[in-house]
């Protein structure tokens, strides 16, 4: 912050997702429009939730979901 102060920058933030991103989303799952199945990469119990997040960092480029099952 420093930087954008002593230069006197302007910062202009941004949302990623809006809430009708969400409610479509929703929608669209409870519709069975989505293959969801297809997003999941690994699915690993509750108990290696260290062990998912490890994956995760070292696979980033592969990747995609990791589902953590509450046994």
């Amino acid at each position: 912050m420093g930087l954008v102060q002593d230069r006197e920058l302007s910062l202009v933030g941004t949302l990623m997702y809006w809430k009708a991103d969400y409610v479509k989303a929703i929608e669209l799952a409870a519709a069975g429009k989505l293959c969801l199945e297809q997003l999941i990469t690994d699915r690993l119990p509750f108990a290696s939730y260290l062990k998912a997040y490890e994956y995760i960092e070292h696979a980033k480029d592969r990747a995609m979901k990791v589902m953590i099952a509450v046994e």
